[in-house]
């Protein structure tokens, strides 16, 4: 896991990764190209969409997701590293 800094730099990242929902995603964002799931099917079947990436505003809002997803007790095996 990476983070990133610089001006803009959470629109950059989104605009990499695509739409969080797979189908609306375009196709030549990391979420359209390699997204297999939509958020319908995910709500007519009562489950999140499987994403293939997740991001975050901050290293405070990554761990607290990571432990939401994971649990605190794997909060250790986050490492953020920073990207330049």
């Amino acid at each position: 896991m990476g983070h990133e800094t610089g001006e803009d730099t959470a629109q950059r990242v989104r605009d990499l990764l695509g739409h969080y929902d797979p189908s609306r995603a375009r196709s030549d964002t990391i979420r359209g190209h390699f997204g297999v799931d939509s958020a319908a099917i995910a709500a007519a079947e009562g489950r999140f969409i499987d994403n293939l990436i997740h991001t975050s505003d901050d290293a405070a809002g990554a761990a607290r997701e990571f432990a939401v997803w994971f649990g605190p007790a794997h909060l250790p095996a986050l490492r953020l590293q920073e990207v330049r």
